[in-house]
C-alpha cells in the first residue's frame, strides 16, 4: 500500500482501539489510496467517525512511530493487495448480490431493541463499501464507477454465488459490517451482511474486545451458550460465534425490526393516534402471553432471564414478539415442571469454564423498576424462576395502566420502594382504563412479595389466554346482529 505515514499510523490506532470494524477500515483505506485524499476525510465523510472521535484517535496516533504496524496490519495489507474485479470481469449468472447503490432500509434506527442502545446516538444512513465482488444488474451506463464498485446493501434483490468447488466462508470473512446500530455497557451491535446466505444479520461484539476482563468474557460465553440452546419462537436465535481479526469475540443473531414494548407504551401514554389504533389491549395481552410462554420455556430448561422488562421485548411488524438481551441469564436448579404427561426438556448445559460468570454475593444486578424484592437483596441463593414471574407482573401492570408500578427515583430509592411493595393496585392507579378485576388479580398475583405465592410463568401465560378467549367471545357477540324472535 502507498498510504502516507500519518494515515498508516491512524489505521494502526483504529485497529488497536477497535473504533472502526476491520472490514470497513479495509475498504476506506483502499478508497483513500485510490483517491489520494487523507484517510481521515473518508472516515468522517462516510460517517464512520465523528469529528470529535477522529481528533481523539489522531492524537493517540501521533504517539506512534511511523514504522509501527500492529500485528493485524499484515493481514489487512494482504487483503488490500487482492484485486477487486470490475463488473465487466464477472459472469452474468450465479454472482453475488445485485445491489441498489446508495440505499439502506428505512428501519435502520429501530432494527435492534433498546437494551443494547439505551444511550445511543442515531447513526446516519450512509452507503458502506464491501470487499466482496458484485455485479450490478441493470445499472445505468452513466452510473458513477465508485458506486458500481462499492454499492450499499439492498437484500431485496439478491443472487448469491454458489459453487461446489469452494469452501464456505467462515467467521469474520463471512460477515460484512454495514453500520453500528446500538451500544451498551458490554457490547456493541453491528448490522451486517451474511455473504454466504445473502441475508442481513446482527453482530454483537464485545465492547472492550481483547482488553475485556475475564468475568466479562465468561459472561459473554454464558449469554451465547444459554441463549443458543433456548430454541423458541420468542427467543432470538443465535446463528454463529467467532472472532474478528483483532481478536474481539462476536456472535451472530437474527436482525430484528419493529418497536420495543417500552416504545409502544410510551406512544400509548402520549396518545399517539397511530400507536393507539395499532396496539389494542388484546394485541398487547397477546404479546405478553407470547413472552410469558418464552420465559416458561427458559424456566423448563433451567434458565432465568433476570432482566424481563418492556425495553427487552421487541414487537415485530408481522406479529412476532421476542424477548431479548439474555446477558444476565443464570442457571438455576429449581425449574418449572412440564405439564403432566409431557416429556421433560433437557436442562441447558454450560461449559464449566464459564461457570464463574455468576453474580457475586452482594451485587445487585438488573433494572430496579422491574426487579423482584428478593432480587434487590444481592443474594444469588434467593434467585429463582419466580423472579422472572415478578418482572412479568410488573410488565402486565404497565400494559394495563400505561404507567410503571414503580417510578424511577434513582437506584437505591427505587430499590427501597420495590422492597416495601409501594405501589397502587392497577384499578386504583388508572381508574379510567377499564381494567377488569380478573386482569388486576392476575397482575397482583404475579407481583406477590413472597415468591412461593406467585404463579409459574406457564400458568400466567395460560391464564392470560383464557382471559383473551373470553374477550374475543364478548367482542364477537357484540359484533353479531341480534337474533330476531
Amino acid at each position: 500500500m502507498s498510504l502516507a505515514p500519518e494515515d498508516r499510523r491512524l489505521a494502526a490506532q483504529l485497529i488497536e482501539s477497535g473504533a472502526v470494524a476491520p472490514d470497513v477500515l479495509l475498504e476506506v483505506m483502499r478508497l483513500a489510496e485510490s483517491s489520494g485524499e487523507p484517510l481521515s476525510e473518508h472516515l468522517v465523510a462516510e460517517g464512520f467517525l465523528s469529528d470529535e472521535e477522529l481528533a481523539r484517535q489522531k492524537n493517540a496516533a501521533k504517539l506512534r512511530p511511523s514504522s509501527e504496524a500492529p500485528k493485524e496490519l499484515p493481514e489487512i495489507s494482504k487483503l488490500l493487495d487482492r484485486r477487486l474485479p470490475d463488473a465487466d470481469d464477472l459472469p452474468t449468472q450465479g454472482v453475488l448480490p445485485s445491489l441498489d447503490p446508495g440505499r439502506l432500509p428505512d428501519h435502520v434506527e429501530d432494527s435492534i431493541s433498546d437494551p443494547w442502545d439505551s444511550a445511543r446516538t442515531p447513526i446516519p444512513r450512509v452507503p458502506t463499501p464491501f470487499a466482496h465482488t458484485v455485479a450490478i444488474t441493470g445499472a445505468d451506463e452513466g452510473q458513477d464507477a465508485t458506486a458500481k464498485r462499492f454499492p450499499a446493501v439492498d437484500v431485496r434483490s439478491v443472487e448469491v454465488a454458489i459453487s461446489a468447488e469452494r469452501e464456505p466462508l467462515r467467521g469474520p470473512e463471512r460477515y460484512r459490517p454495514i453500520v453500528e446500530i446500538g451500544r451498551g455497557g458490554m457490547g456493541r451491535i453491528l448490522r451486517a451482511l451474511d455473504t454466504e446466505i445473502g441475508r442481513e444479520v446482527a453482530l454483537k461484539v464485545m465492547l472492550r474486545g481483547t482488553r475485556a476482563p475475564d468475568n466479562e468474557v465468561r459472561r459473554f460465553w454464558m449469554e451465547v451458550q444459554s441463549t443458543g440452546q433456548l430454541e423458541h419462537p420468542s427467543i432470538i436465535p443465535i446463528h454463529d460465534v467467532a472472532r474478528l481479526p483483532t481478536g474481539e469475540l462476536f456472535y451472530v443473531m437474527k436482525l430484528l425490526s419493529g418497536r420495543t414494548l417500552a416504545n409502544v407504551i410510551a406512544g400509548l401514554r402520549a396518545g399517539d393516534a397511530a400507536t393507539v389504533a395499532e396496539f389494542t389491549r388484546v394485541k398487547l395481552l397477546t404479546v405478553f402471553q407470547q413472552i410469558a410462554f418464552a420465559v416458561a420455556f427458559a424456566h423448563s430448561r433451567g434458565v432465568i432471564h433476570r432482566d424481563v422488562k418492556p425495553a427487552n421485548i421487541m414487537i415485530g411488524r408481522y406479529g412476532e414478539s421476542m424477548l431479548l438481551d439474555w446477558g444476565l441469564a443464570k442457571l438455576v436448579s429449581q425449574v418449572e415442571q412440564e405439564p403432566s404427561g409431557a416429556p421433560s426438556s433437557p436442562p441447558v448445559s454450560i461449559d464449566p469454564r464459564v461457570s464463574g460468570a455468576d453474580t457475586a454475593s452482594g451485587t445487585i444486578t438488573g433494572t430496579p423498576q422491574y426487579m423482584s424484592p428478593e432480587a434487590t437483596e444481592g443474594r444469588p441463593d434467593l434467585l429463582t424462576d419466580r423472579c422472572d414471574v415478578y418482572g412479568l407482573g410488573v410488565i402486565l401492570y404497565e400494559i394495563l395502566t400505561l404507567e410503571p408500578a414503580f417510578a424511577d427515583l434513582g437506584f437505591m430509592p427505587t430499590i427501597m420502594a420495590v422492597r416495601a411493595a409501594q405501589f397502587d393496585a392497577p384499578r386504583v392507579r388508572a381508574p379510567d382504563r377499564g381494567i377488569t378485576i380478573e386482569l388486576e388479580e392476575l397482575c397482583l398475583a404475579a407481583m406477590q412479595r413472597e415468591p412461593a405465592r406467585r404463579p409459574a410463568a406457564r400458568q400466567l401465560a395460560e391464564d392470560i389466554g383464557r382471559i383473551l378467549e373470553g374477550t374475543r367471545e364478548r367482542e364477537q357477540a357484540q359484533r353479531s346482529p341480534r337474533a330476531r324472535p
